[in-house]
């Protein structure tokens, strides 16, 4: 998606490419927080990802509605409103 919105640059400069090929040790495991407030965003047994970017960047997978994964990513200086 960031290559379809024209942030490719974003990609590259990242380690999200070694992160797919099994080459980065992020930190990416099974979410136990509370995430009720992305729940109500979304319609019950679908995928959703919930992204934010900045200092803390950040991404929270749900699968069929159930299975939560949570995957820290790397730092954003981007502004988005623009």
């Amino acid at each position: 998606m960031a290559v379809v919105v024209g942030r490719e640059d974003l990609i590259k400069a990242s380690s999200i490419a070694a992160y797919l090929h099994g080459n980065a040790g992020w930190a990416t495991r099974v979410a136990t927080n509370d995430i009720s407030a992305i729940r109500k965003l979304r319609p019950p047994l679908s995928h959703s990802v919930y992204v934010e970017f900045g200092p803390r960047s950040h991404a929270v997978v749900i699968i069929f509605g159930a299975i939560q994964v949570y995957t820290p990513s790397p730092q954003a200086r981007i502004d988005l409103r623009s």
